[in-house]
């Protein structure tokens, strides 16, 4: 019998119970359950604003254009 491997993000409850953050595609039956950490994003000290206008220089740089008034 083969094993079928599939990770997925789950979420401790306060309570100590994992939620599964999406459905499981895998047969009924018992699994294998392995929690590791997942370390928090860096900060950015990008605005919101600066990235847009980083990506519409990167996306215009690669030929795409853009309607304006």
């Amino acid at each position: 019998m083969n094993a079928a491997v599939t990770e997925i993000l789950r979420t401790v409850r306060p309570d100590g119970t994992l939620e599964l953050d999406q459905k499981v595609d895998l047969a009924p039956g018992r699994v294998r359950v392995r929690v590791e950490t997942v370390p928090a994003a860096a900060p950015t000290a990008e605005t919101l604003v600066a990235f847009i206008a980083r990506a519409r220089r990167h996306l215009e740089s690669a030929g795409h254009r853009f309607l304006d008034d």
